[in-house]
């Protein structure tokens, strides 16, 4: 009886040991858990903070995106307003360029065969250097793309149009060398985009702004909530 008695005790203490062991493990696992939720909820902030701190600055403008539709309707509606017999090619530039899509469609715009006009130059400038990451991978994989269609096709196309991604304040660069500027405004912003183009682009120049009206100025296009202007007068010394 006495070595029963210890069988059933040995095999108690083993069941307990056991138990207690399962509970270690499972504490182990949700302990696990845990820290990669954390980790995960910090990352996801961090991720957040430049748009965070973007939107509290003054001047700042929060990221929206723009349908490539919309683009396309944009630069068929400036394409009628663009002497078509000039030689010079143009320079675009989006400032607050955010995911740079609209920087794609001008180089798309520019490289389609029946094009009416070309851009040599497209430059987006952004302060969000996520926002900016994104947009330089963009161009890299539409690079990579037209050079295997042109590898699988063995032809090169005969157009070429350089794009550029700046992380820069858009208020502190000068986009007077540039023959169309696109905005993406905010209407409490939009009188001081007015002063900063009437000062720095020169006469000829077109604006397109998404979405709000420049005040004072006369579209010579419009559509779906874009406007487009051509500075008459040359720029203020």
């Amino acid at each position: 009886m006495a070595n029963e008695a210890d069988t059933v005790e040995d095999w108690l203490q083993k069941l307990d040991g056991a138990s207690k062991l399962e509970t270690h493990s499972t504490a182990s696992k949700l302990g696990v858990f845990a820290k990669l939720g954390v980790a995960a909820i910090l990352g996801v902030n961090a991720l957040m903070l430049p748009f965070l701190l973007g939107s509290m600055r003054r001047r700042a403008i929060p990221f929206v995106t723009t349908s490539d539709a919309k683009s396309r309707s944009i630069f068929e509606q400036l394409s009628r307003h663009i002497e078509h017999n000039r030689t010079s090619p143009l320079k675009f530039i989006d400032v607050g360029s955010g995911d740079g899509r609209v920087v794609m469609a001008a180089k798309r715009f520019s490289m389609a065969p029946e094009s009416p006009f070309r851009f040599s130059h497209c430059v987006g400038v952004e302060v969000n250097s996520i926002l900016l990451g994104v947009s330089r991978c963009s161009n890299m994989w539409d690079i990579f793309r037209r050079w295997v269609g042109a590898r699988n096709s063995h032809q090169g196309s005969s157009t070429q149009v350089s794009v550029s991604f700046v992380r820069k304040d858009m208020w502190a660069y000068d986009v007077g060398k540039f023959d169309v500027v696109m905005v993406f405004g905010d209407l409490r912003l939009m009188p001081l985009f007015r002063d900063k183009f009437t000062k720095e682009l020169r006469a000829g120049s077109f604006v397109v702004s998404n979405r709000f009206s420049i005040p004072g100025w006369t579209p010579v296009a419009s559509g779906d909530e874009f406007f487009i202007y051509r500075i008459k007068k040359p720029a203020v010394e």
